[in-house]
């Protein structure tokens, strides 16, 4: 790490985003942009971006190919390679004798981790980085301190995790302290309760009405529960917060990349916690390349992008990412004007959402003004909220979702405090959140949410009486 320029951009060309090198660099605050042949990344064909270093660990078998071509790009550059019969070809031997080259030598040997992420119990090559305008020497060496990290003799701490919520959706606090505490050196896994832990973070974003608090045993000197589900005052330290997340606690969601680019909503909406919690201010709290580094895919989880002054150089930094942007928490439709809705259709979207909460608030006029600005013509990319259960009636639940539907959106029940529901109002919620249904049966009140069943029961009494029985 020392011998790299701060806050500079490296390029990891063959590496996904749960690889060492991308976490641990991104925790040290470099912008990490990382690619793999398994992502469609190849390191031999793709144009090499715009970048300080490119630092990798490369398929062995290729390293003579992957030299070449890295002395063709011409950037400083780091290779981890077994450096057993590294000059034993003419062709490298050349390169060598034509480029600057640089050994930097480790001991003891390096350790490489499997993808089922445990380490080989004995390495018989040594390893090292080959590197050009990297060193200031030609020949290095380095320790590599297996028991302190480089934090000046402090141990090594065990960190375990619990989403308390499950996996079904990444959390992003546990995200950012994995990768915190992994560029500090930390061992970080998910919580065992058979293991003892130095320290186990809780991160918990719904209370009790949709998940349970986890009550399951947990064996350590320290515990720090943290998230919405457990309270609005805690924050992540802020060199927490501005960590680059460690996207390889979710494997299941490779390739997306998850984070704010503002945060506050001025509206102060009673069943929302934005407000209290992050402000009645929309304000710009981070760069794209604070969390996106050439991921395909970006979950953006502002609660009111619109509403922030900086709206126009946050889009422009969506837009000249090429990535595919869900706005996963919702446009403010009252805000959209010719120049925001040209912004976003800048953007390349995977999909737009709204929110039309209030049924008070007549919102049609906003709706089809933007159905005339967008370049988002497919309904099933225009998803709208449609809050229930919070003070409205069942006539006006169905208009919102029938007057949405008929200007080309398409409506997504949400129901406020569930288990306080009344059954039409999850049959409601069944209905049109049920694609397949709601295109299939127009009208609620001919929709039967038994259909299935007694499908299944009639052709059972048809086989039945076939047989004779």
């Amino acid at each position: 790490m020392e011998r790299l320029k701060a806050g500079s951009v490296v390029w990891c060309p063959f590496d996904t985003a749960e690889s060492a090198f991308v976490t641990v660099l991104s925790g040290h605050g470099f912008r990490v942009i990382h690619g793999h042949i398994h992502t469609g990344q190849d390191f031999f064909k793709v144009e090499a971006p715009d970048c300080d270093y490119i630092i990798s660990n490369p398929p062995y078998s290729l390293k003579g190919q992957v030299i070449r071509r890295l002395y063709e790009i011409g950037r400083p550059f780091a290779m981890l390679l077994n450096f057993q019969g590294i000059f034993d070809s003419k062709e490298r031997f050349r390169m060598f004798h034509d480029n600057r080259v640089e050994m930097l030598w480790l001991s003891p040997r390096v350790e490489y981790i499997g993808e089922g992420r445990e380490k080989s119990k004995r390495v018989p090559f040594q390893s090292g980085y080959l590197c050009s305008g990297i060193c200031k020497n030609q020949l290095e060496f380095a320790y590599l301190d297996e028991t302190k990290s480089s934090r000046k003799g402090v141990d090594i701490l065990k960190i375990g995790l619990i989403d308390v919520d499950g996996h079904r959706w990444p959390n992003l606090c546990l995200m950012k302290i994995s990768a915190y505490h992994k560029a500090r050196g930390d061992i970080v896994e998910w919580h065992d309760g058979r293991r003892q832990y130095d320290l186990v973070y809780m991160s918990r974003v719904f209370t009790d009405s949709y998940s349970k608090d986890y009550t399951g045993r947990i064996r350590a000197d320290q515990i720090i529960k943290g998230g919405t589900g457990y309270g609005l005052t805690g924050k992540l330290p802020d060199d927490v917060e501005h960590t680059r997340p460690d996207y390889g606690l979710y494997p299941r969601f490779s390739g997306m990349a998850y984070g704010f680019l503002s945060r506050g909503c001025p509206r102060g909406c009673g069943f929302c916690i934005v407000g209290e919690k992050e402000g009645r201010k929309a304000v710009a709290v981070a760069d794209l390349s604070e969390f996106w580094s050439g991921e395909k895919e970006i979950k953006l989880l502002d609660a009111n992008l619109l509403a922030c002054p900086d709206w126009e150089r946050l889009l422009g930094q969506l837009a000249e990412s090429r990535a595919m942007v869900d706005f996963t928490q919702g446009l403010d439709i009252r805000l959209v004007t010719p120049e925001k809705a040209a912004a976003l259709n800048r953007v390349r979207t995977k999909m737009l959402h709204f929110a039309w909460d209030n049924p008070e608030d007549d919102l049609t006029p906003y709706f089809k003004r933007f159905s005339e600005m967008t370049s988002v013509k497919d309904c099933r990319k225009r998803r709208v909220y449609v809050l229930t259960n919070y003070g409205s009636t069942h006539e006006q639940d169905l208009y919102r979702i029938y007057t949405l539907r008929g200007m080309g959106y398409d409506p997504y029940v949400m129901v406020y405090e569930k288990s306080t529901a009344p059954p039409v109002t999850r049959r409601l919620q069944q209905w049109a959140n049920n694609k397949w249904f709601f295109r299939a049966v127009p009208d609620f009140n001919d929709f039967d949410p038994n259909w299935r069943r007694k499908q299944k029961g009639a052709g059972n009494e048809d086989r039945t009486a076939e047989s004779g029985s």
